[in-house]
């Protein structure tokens, strides 16, 4: 964020820290193609001055097609195989969850939103690695 006087394509020093938000447009938006295409516009951007080794907040609006776990796996895999970014969380808005109650679960009652973070680090013993698992 800038002060509304200073212009967008002054050379503002950034802190190398990033946040990307991500949020369906559309009903059939793919969540990882969005993302795909913000870094890039943002690499592009950015130009000499992106720093993959700077700080990643990748907040997600919701998740509909795949728990938000597996979808924070697949955002960290696209952050470090396609850009090598290491240092990010995500946070992953998770509505319509109810509360189980009695062991089973209501689609009507208690509703339980939540903010989901996830990170992770792309190192096996010895050398860089896959992100198997991400930490909560």
């Amino acid at each position: 964020m800038f002060p509304p006087d200073i212009p967008l394509d002054a050379g503002v020093e950034t802190t190398h820290s990033y946040i990307v938000f991500i949020w369906p447009q559309h009903e059939d938006a793919d969540v990882m193609e969005t993302l795909r295409d913000q870094l890039w516009a943002l690499k592009e951007a950015e130009g000499a001055s992106w720093n993959p080794r700077g700080k990643f907040l990748v907040v997600v609006s919701e998740s509909i097609a795949v728990s938000s776990k597996e979808l924070g796996l697949q955002i960290y895999a696209v952050l470090w195989k396609e850009h090598f970014i290491i240092d990010n969380i995500i946070l992953i808005a998770v509505r319509d969850n109810y509360l189980l109650i009695n062991d089973k679960n209501y689609t009507v009652g208690l509703r339980k939103d939540t903010l989901d973070l996830y990170t992770g680090f792309p190192y096996e013993p010895g050398r860089c690695g896959d992100v198997t698992e991400l930490l909560i």
